[in-house]
């Protein structure tokens, strides 16, 4: 399992993130070791370490499953495809092109919203 790992994050030059010490450091691709188990404290290393900061404008904007660009999709449209609930209390939806997941602004997007906050300061 890590050699596909590591065969992916150098054909993507992507950053490997892990609390496993079994990943070590490489000069092909780059690793950063987690030091705490808790996630706030995770999310400023990976921060400091790589100098990525929260970008409001971006946060929410992709699919979590395909990272592929929502587009919104009007309310009409997702009657019966979301908990009878989410459709009566939300007006805005977003969808996902590719898998065609429903997204809309629920207490999870209050909670990292909050979280965003936090780690600005």
């Amino acid at each position: 399992p890590l050699g596909a790992l590591y065969r992916k994050a150098y054909r993507e030059a992507r950053i490997v993130v892990t609390r496993n010490r079994a990943v070590g450091a490489s000069c092909l691709f780059r690793v950063i070791q987690l030091r705490s188990t808790a996630r706030d404290a995770q999310l400023r290393q990976i921060m400091e370490e790589t100098g990525v900061g929260i970008d409001e404008q971006q946060a929410f904007s992709r699919c979590d499953q395909c990272n592929v660009i929502l587009h919104p999709i009007p309310k009409t449209r997702v009657e019966g495809r979301v908990p009878l609930y989410v459709f009566q209390t939300q007006e805005r939806f977003q969808t996902c092109p590719s898998c065609e997941r429903i997204y809309w602004a629920a207490t999870h997007w209050q909670r990292a919203c909050a979280l965003f906050e936090q780690l600005k300061t």
